[in-house]
Protein backbone atom coordinates (compact mmCIF):
# COMPACT_ATOMS: atom_id res chain seq x y z
CA UNK A 1 0.00 0.00 0.00
CA UNK A 2 2.81 2.42 0.89
CA UNK A 3 4.58 1.62 -2.36
CA UNK A 4 1.54 2.52 -4.44
CA UNK A 5 0.92 5.73 -2.45
CA UNK A 6 4.39 7.01 -3.30
CA UNK A 7 4.64 5.48 -6.79
CA UNK A 8 3.62 8.63 -8.68
CA UNK A 9 5.75 11.10 -6.76
CA UNK A 10 8.81 8.83 -6.78
CA UNK A 11 8.39 7.49 -10.32
CA UNK A 12 11.56 9.20 -11.66
CA UNK A 13 13.56 7.67 -8.78
CA UNK A 14 12.09 4.22 -9.43
CA UNK A 15 12.85 4.44 -13.15
CA UNK A 16 16.49 5.35 -12.54
CA UNK A 17 16.99 2.78 -9.80
CA UNK A 18 15.27 -0.17 -11.46
CA UNK A 19 16.84 0.53 -14.85
CA UNK A 20 20.20 -0.08 -13.16
CA UNK A 21 19.04 -2.95 -11.00
CA UNK A 22 17.99 -4.97 -14.00
CA UNK A 23 20.94 -3.95 -16.18
CA UNK A 24 24.11 -4.59 -14.13
CA UNK A 25 26.21 -4.63 -17.31
CA UNK A 26 25.90 -0.84 -17.72
CA UNK A 27 29.16 1.10 -17.46
CA UNK A 28 30.05 2.12 -13.91
CA UNK A 29 30.24 5.78 -14.91
CA UNK A 30 26.67 5.69 -16.15
CA UNK A 31 25.53 3.85 -13.03
CA UNK A 32 27.17 6.53 -10.92
CA UNK A 33 25.48 9.38 -12.81
CA UNK A 34 22.08 7.64 -12.71
CA UNK A 35 22.37 6.94 -8.97
CA UNK A 36 23.42 10.52 -8.30
CA UNK A 37 20.37 11.71 -10.24
CA UNK A 38 18.12 9.26 -8.40
CA UNK A 39 19.39 10.42 -5.00
CA UNK A 40 18.99 14.08 -5.93
CA UNK A 41 15.51 13.45 -7.31
CA UNK A 42 14.54 11.50 -4.20
CA UNK A 43 15.58 14.44 -2.03
CA UNK A 44 13.67 16.88 -4.26
CA UNK A 45 10.53 14.72 -4.04
CA UNK A 46 10.65 14.21 -0.29
CA UNK A 47 12.13 17.41 1.15
CA UNK A 48 11.84 21.11 0.38
CA UNK A 49 15.48 21.87 -0.41
CA UNK A 50 15.27 25.67 -0.56
CA UNK A 51 17.25 28.30 1.30
CA UNK A 52 14.25 30.65 1.32
CA UNK A 53 10.59 30.27 0.41
CA UNK A 54 10.25 30.69 -3.37
CA UNK A 55 8.06 33.80 -3.01
CA UNK A 56 10.60 35.45 -0.69
CA UNK A 57 13.48 34.63 -3.02
CA UNK A 58 11.81 35.60 -6.32
CA UNK A 59 10.46 38.88 -4.94
CA UNK A 60 13.60 39.76 -2.96
CA UNK A 61 17.14 38.57 -3.57
CA UNK A 62 16.46 37.25 -7.08
CA UNK A 63 15.22 40.67 -8.22
CA UNK A 64 18.32 42.35 -6.75
CA UNK A 65 20.64 39.87 -8.45
CA UNK A 66 18.90 40.29 -11.81
CA UNK A 67 19.11 44.08 -11.48
CA UNK A 68 22.86 43.77 -10.82
CA UNK A 69 23.56 42.07 -14.17
CA UNK A 70 25.32 44.64 -16.35
CA UNK A 71 23.04 45.72 -19.21
CA UNK A 72 25.90 45.79 -21.73
CA UNK A 73 26.44 42.01 -21.61
CA UNK A 74 25.59 39.88 -24.61
CA UNK A 75 21.86 39.10 -24.45
CA UNK A 76 22.44 35.32 -24.49
CA UNK A 77 24.86 35.66 -21.58
CA UNK A 78 22.36 37.83 -19.65
CA UNK A 79 19.64 35.23 -20.25
CA UNK A 80 21.97 32.44 -19.13
CA UNK A 81 22.77 34.29 -15.90
CA UNK A 82 19.09 34.93 -15.22
CA UNK A 83 18.33 31.24 -15.70
CA UNK A 84 21.14 30.17 -13.36
CA UNK A 85 20.10 32.70 -10.73
CA UNK A 86 16.52 31.41 -10.89
CA UNK A 87 17.76 28.15 -9.37
CA UNK A 88 20.30 29.64 -6.94
CA UNK A 89 17.72 29.27 -4.15
CA UNK A 90 17.67 25.47 -4.54
CA UNK A 91 20.01 23.30 -2.52
CA UNK A 92 22.98 22.01 -4.46
CA UNK A 93 23.48 18.33 -5.16
CA UNK A 94 26.18 18.24 -2.48
CA UNK A 95 23.85 19.75 0.12
CA UNK A 96 21.05 17.34 -0.78
CA UNK A 97 23.39 14.37 -0.50
CA UNK A 98 24.67 15.62 2.85
CA UNK A 99 21.06 15.86 4.08
CA UNK A 100 20.31 12.29 2.98
CA UNK A 101 23.47 10.90 4.54
CA UNK A 102 22.73 12.66 7.83
CA UNK A 103 19.24 11.08 7.93
CA UNK A 104 20.74 7.62 8.38
CA UNK A 105 23.98 8.44 10.16
CA UNK A 106 22.52 7.81 13.62
CA UNK A 107 20.62 4.67 12.69
CA UNK A 108 21.67 1.13 13.52
CA UNK A 109 22.20 0.33 9.85
CA UNK A 110 25.50 -1.45 9.26
CA UNK A 111 26.64 0.92 6.51
CA UNK A 112 30.38 1.42 7.04
CA UNK A 113 30.51 4.57 4.90
CA UNK A 114 28.06 6.25 7.31
CA UNK A 115 29.77 5.09 10.51
CA UNK A 116 31.63 8.31 11.36
CA UNK A 117 31.47 12.00 10.54
CA UNK A 118 34.74 11.79 8.59
CA UNK A 119 33.49 8.85 6.53
CA UNK A 120 30.19 10.61 5.79
CA UNK A 121 32.00 13.77 4.69
CA UNK A 122 34.43 11.75 2.57
CA UNK A 123 31.53 9.89 0.94
CA UNK A 124 29.65 13.11 0.11
CA UNK A 125 32.83 14.76 -1.21
CA UNK A 126 33.74 11.79 -3.39
CA UNK A 127 30.23 11.35 -4.79
CA UNK A 128 29.86 15.07 -5.56
CA UNK A 129 33.33 15.40 -7.11
CA UNK A 130 32.92 12.24 -9.20
CA UNK A 131 29.45 13.19 -10.37
CA UNK A 132 30.55 16.73 -11.22
CA UNK A 133 33.57 15.45 -13.12
CA UNK A 134 31.50 12.96 -15.12
CA UNK A 135 28.69 15.42 -15.85
CA UNK A 136 30.66 18.64 -16.41
CA UNK A 137 34.04 17.14 -17.33
CA UNK A 138 35.81 19.75 -15.23
CA UNK A 139 39.54 18.97 -15.46
CA UNK A 140 40.05 20.42 -11.96
CA UNK A 141 38.08 17.45 -10.59
CA UNK A 142 39.79 14.72 -12.59
CA UNK A 143 42.16 13.75 -9.77
CA UNK A 144 39.31 13.78 -7.23
CA UNK A 145 36.94 11.59 -9.25
CA UNK A 146 36.65 7.93 -8.29
CA UNK A 147 37.80 5.41 -10.87
CA UNK A 148 38.13 1.64 -11.15
CA UNK A 149 37.60 -0.26 -7.92
CA UNK A 150 37.00 3.02 -6.04
CA UNK A 151 34.19 3.90 -8.43
CA UNK A 152 32.76 0.39 -8.06
CA UNK A 153 32.74 0.78 -4.26
CA UNK A 154 31.16 4.23 -4.53
CA UNK A 155 28.39 2.88 -6.80
CA UNK A 156 27.67 0.08 -4.28
CA UNK A 157 27.50 2.62 -1.44
CA UNK A 158 25.20 4.92 -3.42
CA UNK A 159 23.00 1.93 -4.26
CA UNK A 160 22.81 1.03 -0.57
CA UNK A 161 21.85 4.59 0.34
CA UNK A 162 19.08 4.62 -2.26
CA UNK A 163 17.87 1.18 -1.17
CA UNK A 164 17.66 2.43 2.43
CA UNK A 165 15.64 5.43 1.27
CA UNK A 166 13.23 3.27 -0.73
CA UNK A 167 12.88 0.73 2.08
CA UNK A 168 12.04 3.56 4.46
CA UNK A 169 9.28 4.55 2.05
CA UNK A 170 7.85 1.08 2.60
CA UNK A 171 7.94 1.50 6.37
CA UNK A 172 11.23 -0.18 7.20
CA UNK A 173 13.43 1.80 9.58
Amino acid sequence: ERWFRSADSLEPVHILFFSLLYRPDVYLEFQMIALAQALETYHRCKFEGKYQADEVYTQGLYQKLIAAIPPDLDSDFRQSLKQKLRYANDYSFRRRLKDLVSRWSDSSLPLAFLSSRDKREQFVQQVADTRNFLVHHDPRLEDKAARGKHLSRLVREMTALLEVALLEELGFR
